[in-house]
């Protein structure tokens, strides 16, 4: 890698670093308000607020440097300078986090020791999503965490401890091999972006290349989705081992309150375990890892699962779930079809307030036409294509995850594209959206089972 590719390469990885800051900072204070209702029964109010009060003046340390790097006008002759500025807020960060094991409970309530601790692996496994694209800056975060943590129950003595201890460096030593695997692929994917725009460059100048540069292009997605689909894998495997420790905790001997605690710890972890989720369904379809099985599928039966889904959900809100049952038999995957159900439903009601959503369908030839109506807040028309890209939301600035990560659609649109599926959008901003897909009607005597694979 010549040194201008590389210099490029460099000045991309710090401004994705400083690009997650927002996204880091706002899972930290809900992190810190879980770990201040945690310690409030065991500590005084004026040691969660002294705690409370650094963290925040570290977070707004950080999105004070965020908001220097957006205004800099000389950011990129030194963008590793600006990396170790947050690498060095990062370690700072980390100290004050980790100080809450020393400051916020004693030995004497191991219950509510554990769930901090947990709380803060959890803190700096999320940590590998915002900062690995800058190395220094995760090892400053994750090292003095996970060290704190093994200190702390190494001082307490015991073996049990001890073995607490050893585990928390053993995560450490996990995690920073894996912020290596993973470092690397960000370099190779960056590298590979570059090269692929340099190549789209020359093609306009000399279309001999044009296949090369297409094959390249084309290669740097596969192996972007299969580093993804094993990195969901592996990210996965510490957020499992905490589920564990949560679970072996709440069904101990511990009391309401603690079980309650623990219950909002497991629910962080699922909430997490869906994000994962949700990228190695884009991952798997975009490696071509998915294959679509035609075979009979009841409308009836996708309706079904569809109310037991969803009908609480609806009912929540106050809305009205509707289904109009159908005998209609179809030849289609019907795990495959019901997901992208599944996520127009639930992107339906996410996005409506009033009145509510009806699934129905409608004969069309040899076809039938599903169709998912809401009375919602509409797209506007110039948005119909950008609604099924990856993370793209409407009238969400701020990223509030209660609406959703943006995913459902961008995994909608390639599955119907697995299946061959037609998908049609009709929408009037402030009245309401209209989604639907075509649907292949079963063959009166039979049906034949395919495989499909995205090339």
């Amino acid at each position: 890698m010549d040194a201008a590719l590389a210099r490029r390469v460099e000045q991309q990885r710090v401004a994705l670093l400083y690009d997650n800051t927002l996204a880091a900072s706002g899972s930290a204070i809900l992190m810190a308000a879980l770990v201040a209702v945690i310690a409030w029964p065991y500590t005084t109010p004026l040691n969660i607020a002294a705690w409370g009060t650094a963290v925040f003046v570290v977070q707004a340390a950080v999105q004070w440097l965020a908001f220097s790097f957006s205004r800099a006008s000389n950011k990129e002759p030194s963008p590793r300078a600006w990396g170790w500025r947050l690498a060095i807020v990062a370690a700072i960060a980390s100290i004050v986090w980790s100080s809450a094991v020393f400051v916020l409970v004693g030995p004497e309530q191991p219950l509510a020791l554990a769930l901090i601790a947990a709380c803060l692996a959890g803190r700096a496994t999320i940590s590998v999503l915002t900062h690995a694209h800058f190395p220094p800056a995760l090892y400053a975060f994750a090292t003095p965490i996970f060290g704190l943590l093994a200190l702390r129950y190494i001082t307490l003595g015991g073996a049990a401890n001890a073995a607490l201890g050893v585990m928390w460096i053993a995560v450490l030593g996990y995690v920073l091999l894996f912020v290596d695997r993973h470092a690397r692929a960000i370099v190779t994917q960056i590298r590979l972006r570059y090269e692929n725009e340099q190549l789209v460059h020359e093609l306009q100048q000399q279309n001999s290349i044009a296949e090369t540069a297409r094959i390249k292009a084309e290669e740097a997605s596969r192996s972007k989705s299969r580093f993804f689909a094993a990195a969901n894998h592996d990210l996965r495997q510490p957020l499992h081992s905490l589920g564990l420790f949560a679970a072996a905790l709440r069904n101990g001997s511990i009391d309401e309150a603690g079980r309650k605690h623990i219950d909002q710890i497991l629910q962080c972890i699922e909430s997490l375990e869906q994000l994962f989720d949700n990228l190695l369904d884009i991952s798997k379809l975009d490696a071509g890892q998915v294959e679509a099985r035609r075979e009979l599928v009841s409308v009836n039966t996708l309706f079904d699962r569809l109310r037991s889904a969803f009908a609480e959900s609806a009912q929540d809100k106050g809305l009205t779930f509707r289904l109009r049952r159908s005998k209609v038999m179809l030849a289609s995957d019907e795990t495959l079809l019901y997901r992208v159900l599944s996520n127009l439903v639930a992107n339906a009601l996410r996005y409506t307030e009033e009145s509510g959503v009806l699934v129905a369908c409608r004969k069309r030839g040899s076809h039938v036409s599903i169709e998912v109506w809401d009375t919602g807040i509409g797209i506007p028309a110039e948005q119909h294509e950008r609604i099924f890209e990856e993370f793209y939301q409407l009238n969400n600035p701020s990223r509030d995850r209660t609406r959703g990560l943006g995913l459902g659609l961008a995994t909608v649109k390639r599955i119907v594209q697995l299946l061959d599926y037609p998908l049609q959008v009709r929408s009037i901003p402030g009245r309401g959206s209209r989604f639907s897909i075509q649907v292949p009607l079963s063959a009166p005597t039979r049906v034949q089972t395919i495989s499909a694979t995205i090339e």
